[in-house]
């Protein structure tokens, strides 16, 4: 269970590396990265895909051969949509910090057959889902429908302040489509104000698995990511966000090794909200 809450380093640098192996899992790899003004970042997938994702700040970026030139705009995620550039396996991105940077790093496996391709902000579609209490704002990087990705999922979810961002509870362990979809994913929560918190619940339905952290923020930074691996049997997941955003990375997973997956649209089976166990009190 302990590979599931993930907390950042601070002090510049790598704050976060998520590989298959260190998950349990096969597919998704994410990474956040803190670059001071004119620093360096070279990325470059063997045998993955990268979406890498400018949370904030601006850098100058070398897509491949490509002089992509300046990207970012933004002073952090609750401030417009954000510039991204996607990578096919063995093209590298680099990046140059114009201004300190926060560096989303999204990965998969992939074959190579799509180019690389510049995603600007005006080009990231949004959607809401929801209503009442359950109300978010999705901005789809590469969502499920994009022709651009072999097999990434990337989304920024903004959820206002006191609503549920993934209710009801639902899973992703089964290849059912359209019903529910087999994903791997990870979540990344940032906080507006930072004294703000999420709580977070994923379990099964035999209670082997039960974890409810809250989610908060220490100089900005989160104190807490979570990270799903695959389990035995289903598991389910419901948030309560705060003012909060996440930026969330999956990938189907309808494939053999490193193959890549069919893209097909699929939505999660909603699942009853079950009773906590016995001597476990509700986080509400």
């Amino acid at each position: 269970m302990s590979k599931l809450l993930m907390r950042p380093h601070l002090g510049g640098g790598s704050v976060h590396a998520i590989t298959p192996a260190h998950a349990g899992w096969r597919h998704v790899g994410f990474e956040v990265v803190d670059l001071a003004a004119g620093e360096r970042l070279v990325r470059q997938g063997d045998g993955r895909e990268l979406c890498v994702v400018m949370v904030a700040g601006d850098a100058d970026c070398q897509l491949g051969e490509r002089d992509v030139g300046v990207i970012g705009g933004r002073l952090g995620p609750f401030a417009g949509n954000p510039a991204s550039v996607y990578a096919p396996p063995g093209c590298p991105v680099a990046l140059v910090a114009i201004t300190a940077c926060e560096v989303a790093i999204c990965s998969a496996p992939a074959t190579g057959r799509l180019p690389p391709r510049l995603i600007k902000p005006d080009e990231v579609g949004q959607e809401t889902r929801g209503t009442g209490s359950n109300t978010r704002h999705v901005r789809n990087i590469l969502p499920d429908t994009s022709p651009h990705a072999e097999s990434l999922l990337v989304v920024e979810v903004l959820t206002p302040g006191g609503n549920w961002s993934s209710y009801p509870p639902h899973k992703h362990d089964r290849d059912a489509l359209p019903e529910e979809s087999e994903l791997e994913e990870t979540y990344y929560h940032r906080l507006n104000p930072p004294q703000g918190y999420a709580v977070q619940r994923v379990y099964t339905d035999d209670r082997s698995l039960w974890l409810r952290p809250v989610v908060s923020q220490r100089h900005g930074r989160p104190e807490a990511d979570l990270a799903f691996p695959q389990r035995p049997g289903p598991c389910l997941a419901d948030q309560a966000l705060r003012r909060a955003g996440r930026l969330q990375v999956s990938r189907a997973i309808r494939a053999c090794g490193a193959a890549a997956a069919p893209r097909r649209a699929g939505r999660p089976q909603p699942m009853p909200l079950p009773p906590a166990p016995a001597g476990r009190r509700l986080p509400w």
